[in-house]
């Protein structure tokens, strides 16, 4: 009788290596993200019910998935706001011209007369003509824009989105118990008149500011400052008015 076969022995338990990690996935550029983001802005904002401000938005190029720079206002407006968005045309101006400038105001009707070339603003019946508080120095040519109670955007796609804010130092108008004749409402319209650039527009209302004095929605510190994104297709900029400390002057 043949012996029995000698068993085979077991291997060794294999060593053990370092732990290996998983394979990497290539990293993949968040494209959603910045628009989750603004929506995510724009929800939050939509739900305080209870607040009342304006809401501005500014995203430029690099926060963008198409390279857009976007931005976007929501009017708080006040008392009976003229919600009318009125096109001004672009227009010729002969040497020596002064372009009027108005009070700041929202309710309805923010602007009778003739002088912006609008039919909309034709005065109707019951309706006085605006009168201006002052004149600064025309150009020889204005672009066409859309307005409403703030100036909006302009033929070049230079925009502007205001949010009134808050004020150490404050003004009054000119007629008003002040000396200072530019609200933000009328430097919105003023420098979208004037600006092919966002930097170009920073400049005219800066320096129009500076000349002849800028007030805010209030003379108190809620509401005596104001604030202005203002961009177009390849950047976008903040523009701050206030009244200079011991004087009519604006910083921006």
């Amino acid at each position: 009788m043949a012996p029995p076969p000698t068993p085979t022995p077991a291997p060794p338990p294999p060593v053990p290596g370092p732990a290996r990690r998983p394979a990497r996935r290539p990293a993949r550029r968040a494209r959603g993200l910045p628009h989750l983001l603004l929506a995510a802005a724009v929800l939050a904002a939509g739900s305080l019910g209870a607040a009342r401000g304006c809401t501005t938005l500014l995203a430029g190029k690099g926060a963008t998935a198409d390279g857009s720079v976007l931005s976007s206002h929501s009017n708080d407006a006040e008392g009976r706001c003229d919600v009318r968005l009125v096109k001004i045309p672009a227009a010729a101006h002969p040497p020596g011209a002064l372009r009027p400038v108005f009070k700041d105001t929202e309710s309805y009707p923010r602007h009778v007369g003739e002088d912006r070339g609008a039919s909309e603003y034709r005065p109707r019946e019951g309706q006085a003509a605006s009168v201006p508080i002052g004149h600064i120095p025309e150009v020889n040519y204005t672009f066409a824009y859309f307005e409403e109670t703030y100036g909006i955007v302009n033929e070049h796609q230079v925009a502007a989105a205001e949010s009134t804010c808050s004020g150490r130092f404050t003004a009054k108008a000119v007629g008003y118990g002040g000396r200072a004749l530019l609200s933000i409402d009328a430097l919105s319209r003023i420098g979208l008149e004037r600006a092919r650039t966002t930097r170009e527009m920073v400049q005219v209302m800066g320096s129009l500011a500076e000349a002849h004095g800028f007030y805010g929605s209030s003379s108190n510190f809620e509401g005596g400052a104001e604030s202005l994104l203002v961009s177009d297709p390849q950047e976008g900029w903040v523009f701050h008015g206030a009244r200079a400390c011991g004087g009519r002057r604006a910083g921006h």
